[in-house]
């Protein structure tokens, strides 16, 4: 695996959980099954919290309804220099070396992990809130047709 390899895992990922948000419903902005999960609104703010430049995205999710292809376009512009800059970041560091995480990793519960993991993790988030997002988008609308929405016509 190289770092190509895992910044080309993150774009398909980005490209597949935008695709989730085509259509959006403005009641689905805010909907959460329970207290304890989040809105599509607040997984897009989560997404983009290590976003440098995410102001103009901030504003448009501020909004009562945001207006969806804006947020996708912002969203994708924001996280595509996020890409490029985790890509000069790790450029010169082997994937297997070991990186102190920020308050500690989460999900493995270690101080440190290795660049490749962390990098791969990046991916994996966006395709796990893709879930939630698809979870709120049919349990909010029973018609709406994940394919279609997602990949274009059958």
């Amino acid at each position: 695996m190289e770092l190509d390899d895992l910044v080309d895992n993150m774009h398909g990922a980005l490209r597949f959980f935008l695709a989730h948000l085509n259509g959006l419903l403005p009641h689905q902005w805010d909907w959460t099954p329970s207290p304890v999960c989040r809105s599509i609104r607040e997984i897009l703010r989560h997404l983009s919290e290590t976003y440098e430049d995410k102001t103009a995205l901030e504003e448009e999710l501020a909004r009562d309804v945001p207006d969806v292809a804006r947020v996708q376009a912002l969203f994708e512009a924001a996280a595509r220099r996020d890409y490029g800059r985790l890509r000069t970041r790790f450029a010169a560091m082997p994937l297997d070396a070991e990186i102190a995480v920020a308050g500690g990793d989460w999900f493995l519960g270690r101080e440190r992990v290795r660049a490749g993991t962390l990098l791969a993790r990046r991916a994996w988030e966006e395709c796990y809130h893709t879930g939630q997002v698809a979870y709120i988008r049919l349990a909010t609308d029973p018609e709406w047709d994940q394919p279609a929405a997602v990949y274009g016509s059958p």
